[in-house]
């Protein structure tokens, strides 16, 4: 009876520690769970974000202000509501401005250069694209913008004043090298590669 009864006493142990072996297991079991999906939920979410910033839009230049001999005119526009401007949007970056239109063929065959250099070149540079189609032409260039995946900024001067700004727009595409200091570096008249929009770029200290 006594070896019956001890038996019987270490089954139960035995069992009791299954029950709490098996409670510890499915406690940390559902601890992973909620740590895997908040993970996810994280991912998800920083995955949208990112893919909304480099989402391709074009906004409206809504006021340009001319600056001193050599330097760039500031100009803003609104974006998300928000109004922002030149001068903040590339402080401290040597920045490219191209002047285009969707009906200038020239223009649009070195827009996939620019958008290839624009994921290529760092925080420390800015690619801008402005249109100067016709203001009728919004929607136009705003499709083209977004079918060629052109995620750099693009704005829309229909009136000229920001190509005036600048001395007058002979031909286009024409485009400018900015330095750090709001100090237009370079004026290039006509289409150029990737490799030469670049080293006009990176040589800029």
């Amino acid at each position: 009876a006594t070896l019956y009864g001890f038996r019987q006493y270490t089954h139960s142990l035995a069992v009791f520690a299954l029950c709490i072996t098996g409670g510890i297991f499915f406690t940390l079991l559902i601890s992973l769970m909620k740590t895997l999906v908040l993970s996810l939920s994280l991912l998800f979410v920083v995955g949208t974000v990112t893919v909304s910033a480099q989402t391709a839009q074009v906004f409206k230049i809504t006021s340009v202000s001319k600056k001193g001999e050599g330097k760039v005119p500031d100009f803003s526009w609104v974006e998300n509501g928000k109004s922002k401007s030149f001068t903040q949007a590339t402080k401290g970056k040597v920045t490219l401005i191209n002047i285009w239109a969707t009906w200038c063929g020239p223009c649009r065959k070195e827009i996939p250069d620019l958008i290839s250099l624009s994921n290529e070149l760092g925080s420390n540079y800015a690619v801008i694209g402005v249109s100067v189609d016709e203001a009728s032409r919004f929607n136009t260039v705003t499709s083209y913008v977004e079918k060629n995946n052109m995620t750099y900024l693009n704005l829309f001067d229909a009136s000229k004043e920001l190509a005036e700004a600048f001395g007058g727009i002979s031909a286009i595409p024409t485009t400018f090298i900015i330095d750090t200091k709001g100090t237009i570096v370079q004026k290039i008249v006509g289409a150029r590669s990737k490799d030469q929009f670049k080293q006009a770029m990176v040589s800029i200290k």
